[in-house]
């Protein structure tokens, strides 16, 4: 396109009837590359045909690379699912080590809120005793295993101190 319009020294009318058509083809995709906004396909265009009429511009412009800095953010921050998106590995020793903090010598898993026992893991929560929200981090010290109903309750609390 930047091609023709350069070539064929469109300019003015011509120029901008050229670029209607391209938009408005119903068999091209213009629009949806440039997400049914003109001003980005005609700026895009504009820089092409830069290229065509001044290339000494472009020819000493090598790309680079981006300069991409990861956030270093500390495990205690994440929150256990976040934990668990990173690092599997991680996320099952934190939260074996709750559930064992939560488990007698037969095996009973109790939580400290309701009461509730039970053998099945799958009963239970790992809650923040301290939530996020309020600066608690993720670390045992700061986890407890809560029954369903429990934690249920716990987070509606929760939520309407916020």
């Amino acid at each position: 396109m930047a091609r023709h319009i350069y070539d064929n020294s469109l300019g003015g009318k011509a120029k901008a009837d050229y670029i209607d058509s391209l938009w408005n083809d119903e068999n091209s995709f213009w629009q949806v590359l440039f997400n049914y906004k003109k001003l980005y396909f005609m700026k895009q265009l504009a820089i092409e045909i830069i290229k065509l009429e001044a290339p000494e511009i472009y020819d000493n412009v090598a790309p680079s690379a981006p300069n991409i800095t990861p956030e270093t953010i500390s495990i205690e921050k994440l929150s256990l699912y976040g934990i668990n998106e990173i690092d599997k590995i991680e996320y099952k020793r934190i939260r074996d080590a709750v559930f064992a903090k939560h488990t007698d010598a037969d095996g009973f898993i109790t939580c400290p809120k309701s009461g509730f026992k039970s053998k099945i893991r799958g009963y239970f929560q790992i809650d923040h005793i301290k939530p996020m929200f309020e600066g608690g981090l993720t670390m045992i010290d700061n986890l407890q295993v809560l029954s369903r109903k429990a934690h249920a309750e716990k987070t509606s609390l929760e939520n309407r101190k916020r």
